[in-house]
């Protein structure tokens, strides 16, 4: 409490060390940020705070301070009181606030110090009314209709602090437990406002901006992108939780924690990374990934300028590891669902961060903070300057140890803009304009070479991946309607098997009435067997386990079939007989029930491409909208930066053919495909059977290359057995014939001697199965 709240205490630059007991088996702490910042910050998050701490095998110490006390210039330091209390029980805690409360109060009133010894001091009462009668007066003539005395009263007196608040630190619930916690009151906006649902009125909008900063501040706030390599090299940070919680009730909302992060395993996954270090010399030395490819020569880069020898101005070993991606799907090496899930991060986790002994360093990384000038180069030759702060996730990492000259200014406003960090920025700046000349952007002789290749590639893979969606689909309708059709042909089975019974033991097939329903029934059944349809080409070449279902229903169809033309022809056979009386009136009758039924099918059909062709007009409205304004909103910067004077007239007009000849190409694929489609439907291709039939015509040729490859295995095979065998043949054969004649006499010797041959007959027929074919001889 002295160091925190006493003034002019020892400086973060003594060498006083947490005590081991009191460390409970962690490593040492590197201390970071100016002396003061834990005060800011505290204050920051809201004015009254009730601090509660606790030392291992201590009691626990409390103290309530509001920190708006201290705006009042009329105020003397010596009469602000900071009521602290020390209990052995946690409950007393609920007994002694309500005296903590008055004390604080009497900063305001100047009434009697109860947790002093002190005696009532009327002096010091008069001065703490009289200060704050002054300053209310001046908050007044300036303006405000609420004087800080009097929102520090109106928070003193509604606030109050409960079980409810503390329940969940862990020093509060175990006796041997250590820790501090900090109670805030009435919150700072941007802690309120992540209480808010997200609106379209200008506060909503505040609070949704306050949101995003919220997010965008805490979220990596310990360096992700540490690896094996750092932390034997002396860059490190030991296992560290926070997060972010917000609880109503019974129910918990975590909205930050430590483990929601872009880490070092997505960071691998990029396809362009760019780690190492530099040396106290300035030279960095590191490797290089590019087109998901790591360039097998390390890149060694010395600085540009003399770095300074001085030792308030010296910059020692620092680390850096970036990673980024290809904006363009179709120049990436990466696949779909990895470039989505980088383009998705790299609103929350992207941009070019600074970490000191592994915690963040603010505000580098922020969108609106351009410190290595990454956006402003890329400004003037968006080409060659390949590094994007939308497209790039990595950091800068230093310690404290080893650049005790990059110094953070009091507010954590970034670091103090000395001679140090100049130099530190202009060697990161260095090795980026590098790195990108020679491996990324435009003018890298990789990157040139590497495009045509990729494009070739990735359109070869979303050919492949159109027909394996294409193949899934076929595969889950077909499945779907066979679940639904199989149970239907079941049931059709059953209802014809009725009408044929019932035919069967009719005795009155002389009436036409009774003639007349078999034959409407039957023309029910008709209709319904013609529903039990699969489109052509809508049949998976490979059935797998539908294969037995399929089967049964091609089975039940087909004697569906037979069994109504079979009992088509009995009725109409029938009606010959009976002569009906109406036979213009049954022709009528089939004709409309057939018309109506086809009608009936055409309709539905109809009434579904509609709907279809509705919504797809709607996305192409849309689709030509997006289109026809990204090419402005792509080349305003760089008209901005042309009209400021930082872009020549030259470079835009470059820029802008590349982008027009970029944008010219995508939307020719987008369009002219789109119109090569509705062609073909104009002149009734059917594009789904088209596709159909290719999916099935490469899974075949797959399947025939399959056999070819299995069939030269077996050759493979044949001719290494052939080689070993021709010379164990010989082997038998010589020794055979080298037997005693004794015992080429008996039958055992007969035995091997036609087991020989039987093995060489065989293989003689195996022989045209050898790649190589027969051995040639030739006389020497």
């Amino acid at each position: 409490f002295d160091k925190w709240l006493v003034i002019g205490t020892e400086s973060k630059a003594s060498g006083d060390e947490v005590s081991v007991h009191d460390r409970k088996g962690l490593a040492l702490r590197v201390k970071q940020g100016q002396k003061g910042i834990g005060r800011l910050s505290a204050a920051a998050l809201g004015p009254l705070l009730l601090l509660i701490s606790k030392r291992v095998d201590q009691k626990f110490v409390a103290a309530l301070i509001d920190w708006r006390i201290f705006e009042n210039p009329f105020l003397f330091l010596d009469d602000v009181t900071v009521p602290v209390v020390e209990f052995d029980v946690k409950t007393d805690l609920w007994q002694l606030l309500p005296g903590l409360f008055d004390e604080l109060m009497s900063n305001l009133w100047g009434r009697n110090l109860k947790f002093s010894q002190q005696e009532i001091n009327p002096d010091r009462t008069f001065r703490v009314i009289n200060a704050w009668e002054k300053y209310s007066a001046q908050e007044r003539l300036s303006g405000l209709l609420r004087t800080t005395q009097e929102k520090i009263e109106e928070v003193l007196i509604q606030t109050t602090f409960n079980k409810e608040h503390i329940e969940e630190w862990s020093a509060w619930n175990d006796p041997n437990g250590s820790g501090t916690a900090l109670l805030v009151a009435d919150a700072a906006f941007d802690l309120k406002a992540q209480l808010a649902s997200d609106g379209a009125t200008a506060s909503q909008n505040a609070e949704k901006q306050a949101k995003a900063l919220f997010a965008e501040t805490l979220s990596s706030f310990i360096d992700p992108y540490i690896n094996e390599e750092d932390r034997q090299s002396g860059y490190d940070f030991p296992e560290f939780n926070y997060s972010v919680v917000i609880k109503s009730g019974l129910v918990r909302k975590p909205l930050i924690f430590s483990g929601r992060n872009f880490d070092i395993q997505d960071l691998e996954n990029l396809e362009h990374i760019l780690e190492g270090k530099f040396n106290e010399d300035g030279v960095f030395v590191g490797r290089v990934k590019a087109f998901g490819k790591w360039i097998d020569a390390p890149f060694v880069l010395p600085p540009t300028g003399e770095l300074g020898k001085r030792k308030d101005s010296r910059v020692g070993q620092f680390f850096l590891r970036i990673g980024a991606f290809e904006g363009d799907r179709r120049h990436s090496t990466m696949n779909d669902e990895l470039h989505a899930i980088a383009k998705e991060k790299s609103d929350d986790f992207g941009g070019l961060r600074v970490y000191r002994d592994g915690l963040r360093v603010l505000p580098y990384g922020r969108e609106s903070n351009d410190f290595f000038e990454i956006e402003k180069r890329r400004s003037k030759k968006a080409g060659r300057e390949f590094w994007s702060n939308r497209r790039l996730f990595g950091r800068v990492g230093i310690t404290r140890s080893g650049n005790s000259n990059l110094k953070d200014k009091a507010g954590r406003e970034g670091l103090i803009d000395n001679k140090a960090a100049k130099v530190f920025r202009d060697l990161v700046e260095n090795v980026l304009m590098a790195a990108a000349r020679r491996y990324f952007g435009e003018d890298s002789e990789i990157r040139t070479s590497a495009l045509a290749k990729i494009q070739e590639e990735n359109e070869k893979t979303r050919a492949e991946e159109g027909q394996k969606i294409l193949r899934v689909r076929q595969r889950k309708e077909f499945r779907t309607k066979l679940g639904i059709y199989y149970p239907l042909a079941q049931q059709l089975e059953l209802d014809l098997r009725e009408i044929e019974e019932e035919m069967a033991l009719s005795n009155q097939v002389d009436e036409e009435r009774i003639l007349l329903d078999w034959q409407d029934r039957l023309n029910d059944l008709q209709n319904k067997k013609s529903e039990l349809r699969f489109p052509s080409g809508s049949v998976p070449r490979s059935l797998g386990t539908s294969a037995e279902d399929y089967k049964n229903f091609r089975a039940k169809v087909t004697s569906a079939e037979e069994s109504i033309g079979r009992l088509r022809s009995s009725l109409t056979i029938a009606l010959k007989k009976i002569n009906p009386d109406s036979p213009r009136d049954i022709a009528i009758s089939r004709h409309q029930s057939h018309a109506s039924y086809l009608q009936g099918r055409v309709r539905r059909w109809g009434n579904t491409a509609k709907k279809l062709i509705q919504e797809e007009m709607v996305r192409l409205e849309k689709l030509v909208v997006e289109k026809n304004s990204e090419f402005h909103s792509i080349c305003k910067p760089e008209m901005d930066a042309f009209l400021l004077g930082e872009q020549s007239l030259e470079d835009l007009i470059d820029f802008m053919e590349k982008q027009r000849e970029r944008l010219d190409l995508e939307n020719s694929d987008i369009f002219a495909g789109y119109i090569d489609t509705l062609e073909l439907m104009k002149d009734s291709v059917g594009l789904s059977e088209v596709a159909l039939y290719s999916v099935a015509e490469k899974e075949k040729a797959t399947g025939e290359l399959n056999q070819i490859h299995s069939l030269a295995q077996l050759g493979v095979t044949v001719e290494i057995v052939s080689h070993e065998m021709d010379g164990l043949e010989t082997s038998i054969s010589d020794a055979l014939v080298t037997m005693p004649s004794s015992c080429q006499k008996t039958h055992q010797y007969e035995i091997i001697k036609d087991a020989t041959k039987q093995i060489s007959d065989r293989l003689r027929f195996l022989a045209p199965l050898k790649l190589s074919g027969d051995r040639q001889f030739e006389v020497l």
